[in-house]
């Protein structure tokens, strides 16, 4: 693809992302910022959850349990761990790995999404993502898993742990300039469980640079 056109950042809105501009992001590694109005638009709607949690009314899946849980009211002192301990039990994904270009392609449309400022959830998330598809980091998402309406929640889930640093902190990342081979980062952070890696996309750019 031309430079020029790679130089060209996309800005997401939240309302008119094209295919193209998908597959650069995704493919060529085009940088991805967001537009002015985006922070205002997501703050609002983060602020609008505070209220209403101060107030605490019930919401469901934020001050409540899932599915036949609901029933269920979670007190202010243990909301942030419901939303980790659900995050925990999706990533459970199984098989080969997503190509890089897929969870880059999820991790984009997620970013344009949450700018839509429905889902309160804080800027920093939006800003995350957009970090790491431009530093060229993509989490490890296993192919199968996820199943029914909400086919996306086992590959989201494994996103979001290493947005959550849990992933990071078990990380096989490749180094930039290391080569087609690569240099391993030594594992750091939390002691047993899976091992969680996370892949540079400039390694797979390289890697098809080279291909015959």
């Amino acid at each position: 693809m031309d430079s020029l056109v790679l130089d060209k950042a996309v800005v997401l809105t939240g309302r008119d992302l094209k295919i193209g501009e998908l597959v650069r992001v995704a493919r060529d590694g085009a940088r991805v910022e967001t537009a002015g109005a985006v922070a205002g638009a997501v703050e609002a709607s983060r602020e609008a959850l505070m209220r209403k949690l101060g107030r605490q009314e019930i919401i469901y899946g934020v001050s409540t349990g899932f599915g036949a849980n609901v029933k269920y009211f979670i007190p202010p002192s243990e909301l942030k761990a419901l939303q980790e301990n659900v995050l925990h039990s999706l990533c459970c994904g199984v098989g080969p790995e997503l190509d890089p270009a897929v969870v880059r392609g999820a991790m984009l449309l997620r970013a344009n999404a949450l700018s839509k400022g429905y889902s309160a959830v804080r800027p920093i998330v939006i800003e995350r993502l957009a970090q790491m598809l431009n530093a060229g980091v993509t989490p490890v998402v296993p192919r199968y898993g996820s199943v029914g309406a909400s086919g996306d929640l086992v590959p989201s889930a494994h996103i979001a742990s290493a947005l959550m640093g849990e992933a990071a902190r078990q990380a096989h990342k490749r180094q930039r300039g290391a080569g087609r081979g690569g240099r391993r980062a030594d594992p750091a952070g939390s002691e047993g469980g899976p091992r969680a890696r996370q892949r540079h996309h400039g390694d797979d750019q390289r890697r098809r640079a080279d291909a015959p």
